[in-house]
């Protein structure tokens, strides 16, 4: 019902990817009119570290709507995961503001949002919002492509964030996959390790084992492990050119040896029976 009561802003392919909840995080000043600030964050991401300290620590009178991981554009906070700081949203009236922004058609996307807040956000350290794929590359202080959206102001503080991130976010734009549909992709290991803890592996192991062969199912995760293990968007040509090479032969020499090995076996016993 609430959901309904908000116009949509989006077009077709964006509401069919992510729905209108992704709103929700502008309306919670009203929603929870007994909390003071909140933690928003998207469901495809492992805690790794405690960040209590630093959400506790945003005071009463601080005036920010909301904090955030800087994205590589100018006035661009990454939206996944965010403090909210709900007493200055209502101070400032922030929903009312927002409904009227999306009455007079001002914001056609989530990013207009977010500049729409500029400059009431306040960074958040680039440890908040670890993308997989920063773990490929080598050298943060050369100029990167602007499809990485890391912020100048992270490219010091990187190193030591991929070493302790507070949050890994499975973000699929930037190159990761969820690590429940590919559970050997990068980091995914992470995501595995929390699942064990928890009553849900034994499901979640039943659920992959029960995939029927040519199913849309087993389609869909064949197309995942082609895209992400043979031509992944963190390698270059030269590296998938390379790896594929690589793949083919030592599955060629394989089939060879087990092939030898099987006739070896077969020369053996017609030899021993023989006699």
């Amino acid at each position: 019902p609430f959901l309904d009561a908000i116009p949509n802003p989006f077009d077709e392919d964006f509401t069919k990817r992510f729905s209108k909840m992704v709103l929700v995080k502008y309306f919670l000043a009203d929603l929870f009119p007994k909390y003071s600030k909140m933690v928003w964050s998207d469901v495809d991401i492992i805690f790794c570290n405690e960040f209590s300290a630093d959400f506790l620590n945003i005071k009463e009178n601080d005036e920010n709507y909301f904090y955030g991981v800087l994205g590589g554009g100018e006035r661009h906070v990454l939206e996944g995961f965010l403090f909210c700081n709900l007493d200055y949203q209502r101070k400032n009236h922030f929903v009312s503001k927002t409904h009227a922004l999306l009455e007079e058609n001002k914001a056609t996307e989530e990013l207009d949002f977010t500049q729409w807040c500029w400059p009431n956000m306040k960074a958040l350290g680039i440890e908040y919002c670890v993308f997989p794929y920063y773990y490929t590359v080598k050298d943060f202080s050369a100029s990167l492509p602007e499809n990485y959206f890391l912020h100048e102001i992270y490219k010091k503080t990187i190193s030591n964030a991929l070493k302790n991130p507070i949050i890994i976010h499975y973000d699929v734009w930037w190159g990761a996959v969820k690590p429940w549909d590919y559970p050997f992709g990068l980091k995914a290991d992470l995501w595995l390790n929390a699942l064990a803890k928890t009553p849900f592996m034994s499901d979640w192991i039943d659920s992959i084992a029960r995939v029927e062969i040519g199913s849309e199912k087993w389609h869909r995760y064949h197309s995942i492990v082609a895209y992400h293990y043979y031509f992944p968007l963190w390698k270059t040509e030269e590296q998938i050119a390379h790896d594929a090479l690589k793949t083919f032969l030592d599955h060629y020499f394989s089939c060879i040896h087990a092939t030898i090995k099987q006739e070896n076996l077969g020369m053996f016993l017609n030899h021993y029976f023989s006699h």
